[in-house]
């Protein structure tokens, strides 16, 4: 790693950090569309961010778990990872199991901007799909009026961050997306109104 000795003190420390990337959007936004078309119905609702810094913190405590081969822990594949091997390879990532190193340089820390990249997505997070039967079909049933629906949400995200969820971090843009992924759900549903007039 590149660490920059900012005060030239010549001491790495807390005071040779910098302000770097915004954690903050420049844009935020969502969209909503209802189609109507005869008795069918289409709703979808997105959402974006626009211009906002991520620290890709999911990504180095990914690289950063084979610091120690001591530790208890399940070694995760990185062979489709730009990481250092051997003299004269230029890459995007120091070698994670260079085990000498991490008490004194701490290459993979979380807090650089080896894991700043660019927090910009647009995602669908919820699409209906729905049919209302005619209403003198159903009053004859006794039904004022009656819908079927299917809808499914967290449908997709497009962007072009690394981590597992653009959506999911701190106020200080850092990557919290530990845990269980946040599911895709799908739901069948019916509405019914009764017809209460005597």
């Amino acid at each position: 790693p590149n660490f920059k000795d900012v005060n030239g003190d010549y001491i790495l420390d807390g005071k040779d950090y910098e302000i770097t990337g915004n954690s903050q959007p420049l844009v935020t936004g969502g969209i909503s569309t209802n189609i109507v078309y005869k008795n069918f119905g289409l709703n979808i609702y997105s959402t974006f961010t626009a211009k906002r810094t991520i620290l890709n913190n999911a990504l180095a405590d990914r690289m950063a778990i084979s610091r120690n081969p001591y530790d208890l822990l399940a070694v995760v594949p990185l062979n489709n990872m730009d990481i250092w091997r051997q003299p004269g390879d230029h890459s995007v990532y120091p070698n994670p199991y260079s085990f000498s190193r991490y008490n004194q340089i701490q290459p993979l820390r979380p807090d650089q901007t080896l894991w700043a990249e660019d927090g910009s997505y647009f995602k669908i997070n919820n699409v209906t799909f729905s049919y209302s039967f005619d209403r003198k079909l159903v009053r004859k049933i006794g039904f004022n009026s009656l819908r079927v629906y299917f809808s499914t949400n967290n449908l997709t995200t497009f962007s072009g961050y690394k981590g597992p969820n653009p959506e999911n971090v701190t106020t200080l843009g850092r990557d919290i997306s530990s845990g269980y992924p946040v599911p895709r759900t799908y739901n069948i549903g019916l509405n019914i109104e009764l017809n209460t007039s005597k």
